[in-house]
């Protein structure tokens, strides 16, 4: 124990099935190493059965007062009937952990909400491993609605839980997206905002939802549109999609802003549902809700382009056309003087921060995509994530423009 103790190239720390004949002094040592290796980030202990409850409430405050521990197993490794009183402190000190893994431990909660508390207020934990325990339909009610305001949760495991029943499956799946057509009292795109975009959840009922609903698309905006491109697929199945449209949105200048959205997010089948989604084609759907849904509307509100005010250079100063799709927003452009030849200037939108976006006037290489180092940008003007539009006013200089 000597020789491992302050050593700070200590970063893993793994203990499996090790037989101890003494386990409670084994946990002892495992708490002293842990305390006097602060540069420890990952601790590990699986198949070694503790029996004392007081040794299990020393590891567990070790590990939560570490500054650096961020992976953390504990699994196959507690028997006591109340050792979930222990195991939950690790889900109420607001410990950065990115990973915990407490499976096979016969965790009963009793109807404690302290784990769907903690996911709840969206912690950095990514991955959650709760498979061979005994959460029940309660517990399972409990995630699906801690889910639904938490976007940083990855992955969830509930395998093996076998007190969780397809009512509870069925919650969580609904966490994941909660959609039904008859249902007019929710829009299609508030039923697809209100869903968890990020988890995906191991162990559910397969026979309860596609790939779509699960988040297998690999990212948030991934997940969204396939959901998005599911819903329409299905209502173009049964021909239902313009009276879906015309039904759950108010038809006015601000429902219609939302069509390149709805359009981006059908005119290709997303990856990971060509097994599932083969018997209608993106371009079958596309028609019927153009053909269907207020057209000369769309053209007057949607593809005409934007006004441009405030720049420096004056020549960038007007209306920008329409001309595509950058980042899953309308692009625009617009031919103007600059060091006496005529330029094509793109303004398109940028990813910036989580909830802020940034909207960009650059000069892009030839037949070259927006958004890369080669551009020229000269203006940038923020609004919030949601804004499906760049704003009018309030274009910022940069150091390839001109102060007005």
């Amino acid at each position: 124990e000597r020789t491992m103790r302050n050593k700070d190239s200590l970063l893993k720390f793994l203990l499996q099935s090790n037989g101890f004949d003494d386990t409670e002094r084994a946990v002892g040592f495992a708490t002293n190493i842990i305390k006097s290796n602060t540069m420890m980030k990952k601790f590990y202990w699986h198949g070694n059965v503790i029996s004392d409850n007081d040794a299990t409430s020393g590891l567990i405050d070790a590990l939560v007062r570490h500054p650096n521990v961020k992976k953390l197993t504990l699994s196959h490794a507690l028997q006591e009937a109340d050792s979930y009183d222990i195991v939950k402190n690790l889900f109420v000190n607001r410990k950065k952990f990115h990973s915990i893994n407490i499976e096979g431990n016969d965790i009963r909660t009793q109807g404690d909400s302290t784990i769907s508390d903690f996911l709840a207020t969206n912690p950095h934990l990514q991955k959650l491993k709760l498979g061979s325990n005994c959460f029940s339909d309660a517990d399972a009610m409990l995630f699906a609605n801690a889910l639904r305001t938490n976007n940083n949760l990855e992955f969830l495991d509930i395998t093996d839980n076998v007190e969780i029943t397809n009512v509870g499956h069925e919650e969580l799946r609904a966490a994941l997206f909660d959609y039904n057509p008859s249902d007019v009292g929710r829009t299609i795109l508030n039923a697809v905002s209100d869903s968890n975009q990020t988890c995906r959840i191991r162990g559910m009922d397969s026979s309860l939802g596609c790939d779509y609903e699960l988040n297998h698309q690999g990212g948030y905006q991934a997940n969204k549109r396939a959901k998005l491109y599911s819903v329409f697929y299905y209502g173009n199945e049964t021909g239902t999609n313009t009276q879906i449209l015309r039904t759950q949105l108010p038809q006015d200048e601000k429902t219609m802003k939302l069509v390149p959205m709805i359009l981006s997010s059908v005119n290709e089948m997303p990856a990971g549902l060509e097994e599932t989604h083969t018997e209608r084609s993106p371009l079958s759907i596309v028609f019927e809700i153009v053909s269907g849904w207020n057209i000369p509307e769309m053209f007057q509100y949607v593809f005409r382009g934007v006004e441009v005010e405030g720049c420096g250079l004056k020549d960038l100063n007007g209306f920008f056309r329409y001309a595509g799709y950058h980042n899953e927003r309308p692009m625009y452009c617009r031919t103007a003087q600059f060091e006496g030849a005529a330029r094509v200037f793109t303004l398109h939108r940028s990813r910036w921060m989580e909830d802020i976006v940034r909207w960009n006037i650059s000069i892009c290489p030839v037949n070259g995509k927006p958004g890369t180092d080669e551009d020229v940008t000269f203006y940038n003007a923020y609004s919030v994530k949601s804004k499906i539009y760049p704003a009018k006013r309030g274009w910022v200089c940069t150091s390839e423009g001109q102060e007005r």
